[in-house]
């Protein structure tokens, strides 16, 4: 259902608590796509415990020769699948749920060492200072929903999510100088310290002197992702950092610079509360133009969300299994 006029942000107090309530029972589906264009380029990198990498090592390279599985030093029995450079097609989809799968059946664990890393093709950008700018500030505003709604089907961050993962937000706003007078794109590594590969966003990957390069060394790296082998949860992370990325372009720069000004440093990311859940609508009518793109990220976003002051939340002890189809 596309969106067209209506603003979640906009809706009355009745309807509001209609909207929640909606959200708090609706069951998500694995979709077949996520529409977006051909030339749009991404990749997931699945970290796991409790599996010798043998054993899915066996099962991947016999069934998924594109997907490889790694070492990584970030973790202490288990292993990194890596996914070739994916399109928005269902022959992807459906390997990526089939190696969820796979991690499902041998019980693998997603604990406080494991992360679930997106790559983003930097070419869907390409030289466009203005509209890297825009992506910037965007994430800089929002990074505290962002980190929340990453954290997947699980309540918090993984334990370690600050050794690897560091927010920007407070770094990007000691530069916005710096940000704001970026002429080339060669100066957008620059904004970032020499340490980013452990931020949350990463921009070493990206190839400034062929930016519109569709290889794979061309991509901004999100590092935030809790770990999950929930298909649902990692289709809706690609789809929400992707359309980030390709519809912060049509938000006004002057909007933009009115939340920074109004933001003096990073939110607690691990607050919540409604004025934390407006910003999350806000953010969803500014980066989604399809209604069901906008519920798939606040039912990924509330998770559960307790019983507060003027609004009827359900009290949930545990987050319920999302249901695939």
């Amino acid at each position: 259902m596309k969106n067209t006029s209506n603003k979640l942000s906009k809706l009355n107090h009745k309807d509001f608590e209609e909207l929640i309530i909606y959200i708090l029972k609706k069951e998500l589906k694995y979709r077949n796509n996520i529409n977006i264009e051909d030339n749009i380029t991404f990749g997931i990198e699945i970290e796991y415990e409790g599996l010798l990498k043998k054993i899915i090592n066996r099962k991947v390279r016999n069934n998924y020769p594109d997907w490889k599985v790694k070492d990584d030093e970030s973790l202490i029995i288990g292993s990194e699948i890596t996914s070739p450079i994916m399109t928005d097609e269902i022959k992807y989809w459906k390997q990526l749920k089939e190696i969820c799968e796979i991690l499902k059946k041998g019980h693998a664990i997603m604990d406080e060492n494991a992360a679930g890393h997106i790559h983003v093709g930097a070419h869907i950008i390409g030289k466009d200072i203005e509209k890297w700018r825009k992506f910037i500030k965007t994430y800089t505003i929002y990074e505290d929903i962002l980190f929340r709604f990453l954290y997947g089907n699980q309540i918090n961050a993984r334990k370690r999510i600050l050794d690897y993962s560091r927010p920007i937000s407070d770094l990007i706003i000691n530069r916005l100088e710096k940000l704001n007078n970026m002429e080339d794109i060669k100066e957008i590594k620059k904004i970032m310290p020499p340490y980013s590969k452990k931020q949350a966003v990463n921009f070493m990957n990206i190839n400034t002197l062929n930016i519109n390069s569709m290889l794979e060394k061309n991509t901004i790296e999100f590092r935030s992702p809790n770990g999950s082998a929930d298909e649902i949860v990692l289709q809706n992370n690609i789809n929400a950092l992707i359309k980030l990325i390709i519809n912060s372009k049509e938000i006004d720069e002057e909007f933009l610079n009115y939340k920074l000004k109004d933001r003096a440093s990073i939110e607690k990311i691990y607050t919540y509360n409604e004025v934390y859940l407006k910003k999350a609508i806000e953010f969803v009518d500014l980066i989604f133009e399809d209604d069901i793109d906008k519920i798939y990220f606040l039912k990924q976003y509330i998770k559960d969300f307790k019983e507060s002051s003027n609004f009827p939340f359900e009290k949930q002890k545990k987050v319920k299994r999302w249901k695939t189809y």
